[in-house]
């Protein structure tokens, strides 16, 4: 017998829509409206019903006991339509199962719908914003749907646009660069018997401890390198390095260090930079450790120590790093939930520093009680604060700040959201349909990424 005589398809609809305020319908239920058998393999096709979460498949071989058929899957096909003289193809699915055995089944398919909040966020993102999008699905199913559109009435939480800023260029934290000592370290390969000490550009430098060594240990294949006896041989001094002295007084170690002061600015070649002969060389290409401190200028980054030759190694200094410039902004709204978090998030990877956090009630920025923990950071501790996801390396900085002597370093390996899952946050108790106004500095050292603040709803866009 033909087994498509043989085969019976009924589709049932699972557990019903709820009803909402609406007196609209329930959709009806889908249908089943292509079939079709091809040896071990059965496809059917239907238009997707409405809001489903998920679809079950039911079969049976005497239509009493159902039980699922996870062989179905959801395959592409291709559908070849002719419009005038052109070929249309597009691309659908149909659910296909290609392990069929016996003759006669009978089959059920189950739709399981959305829940009612889930459905409601997503037609609250569909109708209020430009889309659901995964982050703000998220952030919504947490608050839920009312809570959104109370926060998109709040014309009060929107912030004003930032034309222009409060900016402070200081760093609280007394480091001074020119007398803090710089540690360089490279390891590469031993490729020439002559190590050099030159400028890039005119200008002046003092170095010590300058040491080269085999990655398998050793000595110092420098002689004098700490600069601590009277600078001749083995080092040679050329014309345009005449300059060049060992000096008493500003020294990493010991007594004593190197002024590298260049008339021009050269490579690594012996009639224009200080050089020394490594007399106890080493086996060609093998493994060799430099390192060095130095005094950062404005020009210590046209320093260069290293030797030539295939693969030479050398290693450059850095300058002086810039002041930080500050950025103050605020931003006022009214709590949406009682159980809120403050949240900061950059829009992609990057070092960012926040000083000076504060959460008061009232629509004056900083006006009473600080409603947040640590928000200046001067316990030294993160805590309460959390970093999460993309921000889990975030740290306290000791180095830069915007007052006192602390700030936080977030270190962002991508972009965050509004979220307790990829922000850092903390935890705060609020009164509902209360105005809070949040403040805070921050620094970005990737002026091109954004920088959002948020608290439970409240957005404020920082660039």
């Amino acid at each position: 017998m033909n087994r498509l005589k043989r085969l019976v398809c009924c589709v049932l609809l699972g557990a019903g829509l709820s009803a909402r305020a609406d007196d609209f319908a329930a959709p009806p239920a889908p249908v089943i409206t292509n079939f079709s058998v091809q040896g071990s393999q059965k496809n059917f096709r239907f238009a997707p019903h409405p809001a489903a979460q998920a679809y079950t498949w039911l079969a049976s071989s005497n239509g009493t006991v159902f039980s699922a058929d996870t062989n179905f899957f959801q395959a592409p096909y291709t559908n070849v339509t002719l419009d005038g003289a052109t070929l249309i193809t597009n691309v659908s699915y149909e659910w296909r199962s290609t392990n069929v055995t016996g003759d006669m089944q009978l089959y059920k398919l189950q739709v399981t719908p959305l829940s009612d909040n889930a459905l409601l966020t997503a037609q609250v993102l569909n109708r209020l914003s430009y889309g659901p999008t995964p982050d703000e699905l998220e952030r919504v199913t947490a608050i839920s749907p009312d809570a959104y559109i109370a926060e998109q009435l709040n014309m009060a939480g929107i912030p004003d646009t930032l034309d222009s800023y409060t900016t402070e260029t200081l760093n609280s934290v007394a480091n001074d660069p020119t007398t803090n000592w710089t540690f360089v370290s490279i390891t590469g390969k031993y490729s020439s018997t002559n190590f050099y000490i030159f400028m890039t550009q005119p200008g002046a430098v003092f170095i010590d401890d300058v040491q080269l060594v085999s990655t398998n240990g050793g000595s110092n294949l420098l002689v004098n390198g700490d600069f601590e006896s009277a600078f001749g041989l083995p080092w040679r001094r050329p014309a345009n390095m005449s300059n060049s002295v060992i000096v008493s007084g500003p020294a990493h170690s010991g007594s004593s260090s190197l002024l590298v002061s260049a008339i021009a600015g050269t490579t690594a070649a012996t009639n224009n930079a200080l050089w020394q002969p490594l007399i106890n060389a080493l086996t060609n290409n093998s493994g060799v450790t430099l390192s060095y401190w130095y005094l950062p200028t404005n020009n210590s980054s046209k320093l260069t120590l290293g030797h030539s030759g295939s693969g030479g190694l050398l290693s450059s200094a850095g300058d002086i790093p810039p002041t930080p410039t500050w950025t103050y902004c605020t931003a006022t709204g009214k709590a949406t939930a009682t159980n809120s978090q403050v949240f900061f998030y950059p829009s992609a990877a990057g070092d960012f520093y926040i000083d000076d956090v504060k959460l008061v009630l009232g629509l004056v920025p900083e006006a009473g009680v600080n409603i947040l923990t640590n928000g200046d950071f001067e316990t030294g501790i993160r805590a309460p604060w959390t970093n999460t996801a993309d921000f889990s390396n975030s740290v306290i900085s000791a180095t830069i700040a915007h007052s006192g002597a602390n700030s936080l370093r977030i270190i962002a390996t991508g972009g965050g959201s509004a979220s307790t899952g990829d922000s850092v946050y903390q935890a705060v108790k609020l009164v509902t349909n209360t105005s809070y106004t949040l403040s805070y500095w921050y620094y970005s050292a990737k002026p091109t990424v954004t920088l959002a603040s948020s608290v439970t709803g409240g957005l404020l866009i920082s660039k």
